[in-house]
């Protein structure tokens, strides 16, 4: 028997370089178990712009991209950083 580890994602909230930004970075895997919370946190969220930090997120899955591209506003421009290091 295998035992699965539950997965948990962090999300912490920074001011931007100016008042309309927003940066979330995420610590964690983003994936189907973790996409609720940060969809949630993402609906929130009413600055001009959010930059999201991916730069600790290890793994996403279909559903954790899927939460990323489906940002429930699409009036609000999204910039997502992604990790420095090749796959």
């Amino acid at each position: 028997m295998i035992e699965m580890q539950s997965e948990s994602l962090t999300i912490e909230r920074f001011e931007g370089a100016n008042y309309e930004q927003r940066v979330l970075r995420l610590i964690g895997p983003l994936t189907a178990s973790t996409a609720l919370p940060f969809q949630n946190t993402l609906r929130g969220e009413n600055s001009a712009t959010i930059i999201l930090d991916l730069s600790r997120v290890p793994y996403m899955d279909s559903a954790g991209l899927g939460s990323v591209v489906g940002v429930p506003n699409p009036l609000n421009p999204l910039v997502c950083r992604p990790p420095h290091r090749k796959l």
